[in-house]
């Protein structure tokens, strides 16, 4: 964006509304936030200080939805699942073959549930660090496209500064 395009859209505002834009600036560009600045300056209005952003959770939770996380926390959440169904996958196999094959079913079933749950949250915070809505985890079902979105998710850096979805992990 250009800057006379970005003082534009901060001429016609309010004090009050260029304020409020500087006090939420994950909603705003940098060149909206520079102009809203200048105007409050040309104004002769005091300019408020950016909110601190909170530090970054150094461990984020592998349930939750929100936030973003790594290429290498996305590969690591992957690599650990698949390793844990494996050994889930031969407990159930001896199981089965012990004469208890409901308890084997069981247990294979939960960890299905568990493990669904955990990789859709990944994707979804892998889909913010894109700068994405979570929403794109429904192309999982497209299964044509699965190798494409894998070598997406996991390969491709995520976008740099706080976003709408949270601070860069990176950061």
């Amino acid at each position: 964006m250009q800057a006379t395009d970005a003082e534009g859209i901060t001429a016609g505002k309010t004090a009050e509304e260029l304020t409020a834009m500087l006090l939420r600036p994950q909603d705003w560009q940098p060149s909206i936030l520079d102009a809203a600045r200048l105007e409050l300056q040309k104004r002769n209005l005091p300019v408020p200080e950016a909110p601190q952003q909170a530090a970054p959770n150094k461990i984020p939770s592998i349930w939750s939805f929100h936030g973003r996380t790594t290429r290498s926390g996305f590969w690591a959440i992957s690599l650990s699942l698949m390793v844990f169904n494996l050994l889930v996958g031969v407990a159930v196999e001896l199981l089965g073959r012990s004469g208890r094959e409901p308890v084997g079913l069981a247990i294979d079933l939960e960890f299905l549930v568990i493990c669904v749950w955990i990789s859709l949250a990944t994707q979804v915070k892998r889909w913010h660090d894109l700068n994405r809505p979570g929403w794109m985890v429904l192309l999982n079902l497209t299964v044509i496209a699965l190798p494409v979105i894998l070598a997406f998710l996991g390969f491709i850096r995520g976008t740099r500064g706080a976003k709408r979805f949270g601070v860069d992990p990176l950061a």
